[in-house]
């Protein structure tokens, strides 16, 4: 049965509205096309050709600390937890006050089981930048299909900061179902 004309007008007219909002929010990329190439591959899940592009934007500048961003990222994702970690104090190296890289890091000492060092991160990122935990709107968490808003790194932290005060026999530091969630902290960066 055909939709009648005014539900179609209006499903246009919503359509347009949409695609004219992201046509017009959506930010300039300055990205080199390499750079972009292993950003896309990482989108994907694809975390292994990820790690190749970045690889070799760091054969071709070691100070890309965008490159060494992604590197851990995706190093993380691979499971590769100890090159992650040097990767991160690589990136965090070459630019100590982007607090995402502090966050991310502090998850990988989450995963590893090392909550102070974790706690540690947290609290730095949060400390360089307050708003890092901000969560996704409505409408990105409805892009997404994220029923539910995620965790933040300031919600890890007031929980780690709780836990770690009990005896340890009293500790409830992993949920595995949950953890399973959870997304690394990411932003546009700049190369």
């Amino acid at each position: 049965m055909p939709l009648p004309p005014y539900r179609m007008i209006i499903f246009f007219l919503c359509c347009v509205a949409v695609l004219l909002w992201l046509a017009f929010t959506a930010p300039p990329t300055k990205a080199p096309p390499a750079s972009q190439k292993a950003a896309q591959f990482f989108a994907k899940g694809n975390y292994k050709q990820a790690l190749l592009h970045y690889e070799q934007l760091l054969q071709q500048d070691k100070n890309n600390v965008m490159a060494w961003r992604g590197k851990a990222l995706s190093l993380f994702q691979l499971k590769q937890h100890q090159k992650a970690l040097a990767a991160f104090n690589q990136a965090i190296s070459l630019d100590p006050n982007f607090a995402g890289t502090y966050a991310n890091r502090g998850i990988v000492y989450d995963y590893q089981g090392n909550y102070q060092q974790a706690l540690a991160d947290y609290e730095e990122a949060l400390r360089r930048d307050p708003h890092i935990s901000r969560t996704p709107n409505w409408w990105q968490r409805f892009l997404y299909l994220q029923a539910d808003t995620p965790s933040t790194i300031a919600k890890r932290t007031a929980y780690l900061k709780i836990e770690l005060a009990k005896p340890a026999s009293e500790r409830l530091l992993r949920v595995p179902e949950k953890d399973a969630q959870q997304q690394p902290f990411q932003q546009k960066l700049q190369p």
